[in-house]
This record gives structure tokens, C-alpha cells and sequence, in this order.
């Protein structure tokens, strides 16, 4: 992260996701966009909902020498899921094979952007071994959810948030909350936890419409 600004992060529908905290996986997208360089989107054959073409026509005015390619994953066939090329791609054997696989397609690129499939662990070392063997830096790009990105963050979240003291909650509807006596007070919906919970401090963390966390009523 830069400590005084945002960021813009490429994402799976061509758009530029402005955020603050990017994971390590991501940086090279970010320095490649700002500079300008000469840039490939590699998209997975198979793989639902990465469209290196979709990516490439949407950011085109603002990143013209951005260009895309599709290869198809070593030993799959048919449709392939981000979860299962993420442990795939925690076998060394495979991670070569996926170089080979994208190299001759660069044509000059200086970075090459892969759908976010980096393992659910040891990614830096998965992010390491793809960029030597290929030559320039690689970036994930973020996919549709459930992204392995996402799930990553979450376990990082869950780990350092128990050591310090932070109950989670999750999947619970809260059906009413309150404030008194500097503390925060709330009731879940009946059937799901018993009495009510009491914090001085609560995160709400619901997501959007995609995990249900907002919802809309038609107006009237």
C-alpha cells in the first residue's frame, strides 16, 4: 500500500477497483497500469467468468498497450475452477508447465496478469517461482467470488483477529442493535445464540449483495 493514497487494482470485468491494502500478488497490476507498459491478461481455458478479451476492451483507453491471451492449464480438461488450479498450482511440476505454457504467448509483455489462482498457501513462493520462470513480474487479477483471493484475506483475518481478542461471527442475522453506556448492545435473530451481545466495539463486515449482506425493497 502507498500510506496516503489508493490505489487502482484491475479486476475480472475491465474495471479499476480503487483500494488502499493490496496484496503482495497484485502490486506488479498496479505498477504496470500506472506506467503504462506493454501488458498480457492470461486467461484460463475453461475457466468461467475471466474474460481476457472483456478485460482488454474495457481498458483499453486507459491502457492501450494492454493485450490478452488464453492458455489452457497443464493436464485439465473441460471446465476448470479457481480452487482446484489454486492446489494445482501449489505442486512445483505444475507451476513450470503453467510457464511454459504462457511464455511463448508474451510477445513483448513486461508483465502478465493471471486470474487470482496463487494457492490457498505458500503464494509468495507460487508468485516467486511463476515470475523467474517466465521472465517479467505476474499479477493476479481478481475473479469472480468466491475468489481465492478473498478466502485468503479471510483466513488471514480469522488468524490474527483470535490473537487478539475478537469474537467472530459468522452467517448470524442481527435482528436489533443498541447503544448505552458507551457499549454496543445486540440481539440476534431467536434460535441462534441466546441473550444478547454485548461490545464497545463492532465491525460490521455483511459484504454486499453478492453474500446477501445488503438487500433492497422495491420502492414505492
Amino acid at each position: 500500500c502507498r500510506p496516503d493514497d489508493n490505489v487502482a487494482v484491475p479486476t475480472f470485468g475491465g474495471t479499476l477497483k480503487a483500494t488502499y491494502g493490496v496484496p503482495l500478488s497484485m502490486w506488479a497490476g498496479v505498477e504496470a497500469f500506472e506506467a503504462g507498459i506493454p501488458s498480457c491478461i492470461v486467461g484460463i481455458e475453461g475457466l468461467k467468468g475471466f474474460s481476457p478479451r472483456l478485460i482488454v476492451e474495457s481498458l483499453k483507453g486507459r491502457w492501450p498497450k494492454l493485450r490478452g491471451a488464453a492458455v489452457r492449464f497443464p493436464g485439465t480438461r473441460g471446465e476448470v475452477f479457481p480452487t482446484h488450479l489454486s492446489r494445482l498450482l501449489e505442486e512445483e511440476n505444475r507451476r513450470r508447465s503453467f510457464a511454459d505454457a504462457i511464455r511463448p504467448r508474451l510477445e513483448g509483455a513486461r508483465a502478465v496478469g493471471i486470474p487470482a489462482i496463487i494457492g490457498l498457501s505458500g503464494g509468495t513462493s507460487i508468485l516467486s517461482d511463476l515470475t523467474d520462470a517466465i521472465g517479467v513480474p505476474v499479477f493476479e487479477v481478481p475473479t469472480l467470488p468466491p475468489s481465492m483471493a478473498g478466502i485468503r484475506l479471510c483466513q488471514a483475518f480469522e488468524k490474527g483477529l483470535a490473537g487478539l481478542g475478537v469474537h467472530a461471527l459468522h452467517g448470524r442475522r442481527v435482528h436489533r442493535i443498541s447503544r448505552a453506556d458507551g457499549r454496543w448492545e445486540l440481539t440476534l435473530e431467536e434460535g441462534l445464540q441466546s441473550g444478547p451481545i454485548r461490545s464497545r466495539c463492532i465491525i460490521l463486515a455483511t459484504g454486499r449483495f453478492f453474500g446477501g449482506g445488503l438487500t433492497a425493497d422495491r420502492c414505492h
